[in-house]
């Protein structure tokens, strides 16, 4: 959160002793000010100020931003809090229901991980009374544990991490017939990352001078995937290339290269679409680091040149470049 020009960290923590004792928490506010290092470690410049720090009824489980003001869930509620420099003022409140595990803000909306009722889209409505209204929600109950948003031009996807290890894609879609008048949000595709998600980061970089935001998702098992949303005619292109080198090439040991981001099947929505996620691992492997005659045998079928491609995974790889 910010007040004013000046950014500020803020933390939550929670006590929980037991099913008879009551859950306590606390909210700490963090100036981060300017320091004279430490001779010979430079990385001392700067510290925490601590400016306010307030007692709350319950454990705060997740903090986000949104426009500007501290977003907090105490268990199953969401507050919108503003900091006036003494203390922080809530002046937005929505109830979810449950368990709150993960928020996070981009302008007006606000996408909301929830432990059992999986992924809440919410609007913050500044004009009139202010207040938080639920656009749209997953009706799938999935263990959402982490939740971030990314975007490419006008459009917005929802990224939600679950407790098995799958990563989830959704938008908010009104005008789709299957949408409910965007009361459901419309599943794009799922995908197995082999290990449970701990953390979401968007992060956004000028690229060709324009904007390019990608998400990176770091995982128990240490390994961190890099997601971006590709344009339309790049997409289908890559998925034709990628479609061929699974069925032209061996697999190594014969293994499944698909099904190995594949969901499983007892955990699988059968309503999700399968084939709107790319890996690009594969692509790199198989394609852009294989030999040129096979570069110009799958390119020529697809009645493209091996330059196009190549100029399209190179886009694609371009996201790790943030790291």
């Amino acid at each position: 959160a910010s007040g004013g020009s000046r950014a500020l960290l803020c933390v939550g923590t929670g006590f929980v002793l037991g099913e008879d004792v009551l859950s306590r928490g606390r909210v700490y506010v963090f100036d981060i000010v300017d320091v004279v290092p430490l001779p010979g470690r430079p990385q001392t410049s700067r510290r925490l100020k601590l400016l306010f720090q307030e007692d709350v009824h319950g454990t705060v489980s997740a903090l986000g931003e949104l426009r500007g003001s501290l977003v907090m869930s105490v268990g199953s509620k969401i507050f919108v809090r503003s900091f006036d420099g003494a203390a922080l003022v809530s002046f937005a409140f929505l109830d979810c229901q449950s368990w709150v595990r993960s928020l996070c803000g981009l302008r007006n909306f606000l996408a909301i991980g929830d432990l059992v009722n999986s992924v809440w889209l919410a609007g913050f409505q500044e004009e009139g009374p202010t207040q938080l209204r639920v656009l749209g929600r997953d009706p799938a109950h999935l263990p959402v544990e982490c939740v971030d948003v990314v975007v490419l031009g006008r459009q917005m996807q929802v990224l939600a991490a679950d407790a098995h290890g799958h990563l989830h894609f959704l938008i908010y879609a009104p005008r789709e017939a299957n949408s409910s008048g965007g009361q459901r949000l419309i599943r794009r595709g799922e995908y197995s990352l082999a290990s449970r998600a701990v953390a979401i980061r968007r992060l956004v970089a000028a690229r060709a001078g324009a904007p390019h935001q990608v998400c990176l998702v770091a995982t128990a098992s240490g390994a961190v995937h890099a997601v971006a949303m590709l344009p339309e005619k790049s997409f289908k292109r890559l998925h034709r290339i990628a479609a061929q080198l699974v069925r032209s090439i061996p697999p190594l040991a014969g293994l499944n290269p698909r099904e190995y981001r594949a969901v499983p099947l007892h955990h699988r929505n059968h309503h999700a679409p399968r084939r709107t996620v790319l890996d690009g691992d594969l692509l790199a492997a198989l394609y852009a680091h294989g030999p040129a005659s096979r570069q110009r045998d799958i390119a020529q079928r697809d009645g493209t040149s091996p330059d196009r491609v190549l100029r399209d995974i190179v886009d694609v790889e371009a996201a790790f470049g943030l790291l």
